[in-house]
């Protein structure tokens, strides 16, 4: 039950928070860079207040093993699934703004589809990571969530944010030429043929840059 309503549960509160920082603060947030490093933050402080009582539990129970993993693990799996929230509060946010130049096909679908992405990935490390704990793995159980699903879904969030991670000049908004994601392109290009939008436009334009 933990594999299907952790993410379920956990996303949307986290986006909450985001909801009510974009609010009031949503211009001091001008592209989806800061979208996913407002996630990210958010998704850290979850994740240290989350590990802080499984650790002070394992502790009790004497498994320095247990705690190691912890440490590890936290500023890997929430941030990452909560800059895809971020990046999805930011469009919603984007998507409303005023832009009468731009036909847009659904102001929630960037949004849900970030969302949903995020949701994925975590049920995917919580499938994982207990499946393999469920087969005797114990504490390695992580590891091919680490070395394996970590690094994809990095990648995949490093498309949607221009194609790079370069951190000194990483608030900078990304090119026109790296505007859409290949991975986002290639799933709603036959959705998008049929509108008359131009998606590249629209993400620019919601960038406000």
């Amino acid at each position: 039950m933990t594999i299907l309503f952790a993410p379920l549960i956990e996303e949307p509160v986290k986006a909450l928070g985001m909801l009510i920082v974009f609010f009031f603060m949503w211009k001091t947030i001008p592209n989806r860079r800061y979208g996913a490093a407002l996630g990210a933050t958010s998704g850290l402080g979850f994740g240290v207040a989350e590990s802080i009582l499984y650790i002070a539990q394992l502790a009790a129970a004497g498994s320095a093993e247990g705690v190691f993993v912890r440490v590890v693990v936290t500023p890997l799996m929430h941030p990452l699934w909560s800059a895809f929230v971020g990046i999805g509060v930011f469009a919603l946010f984007s998507g409303r703004s005023a832009q009468p130049d731009i036909k847009k096909s659904s102001p929630w679908l960037l949004p849900l589809l970030f969302v949903g992405l995020a949701m994925l990935t975590h049920c995917i490390w919580n499938t994982l990571s207990l499946g393999l704990s469920y087969a005797g793995l114990g504490y390695f159980a992580t590891v091919p969530d680490i070395i394996v699903i970590f690094p994809i879904f990095a990648l995949i969030l490093r498309d949607f944010l221009g194609g790079h991670f370069n951190f000194q000049n990483f608030f900078e908004s990304p090119s026109a030429s790296s505007t859409v994601s290949l991975f986002f392109r290639l799933p709603l290009r036959r959705h998008l043929s049929r509108k008359k939008t131009d998606l590249e436009t629209v993400w620019i334009k919601s960038d406000f840059s």
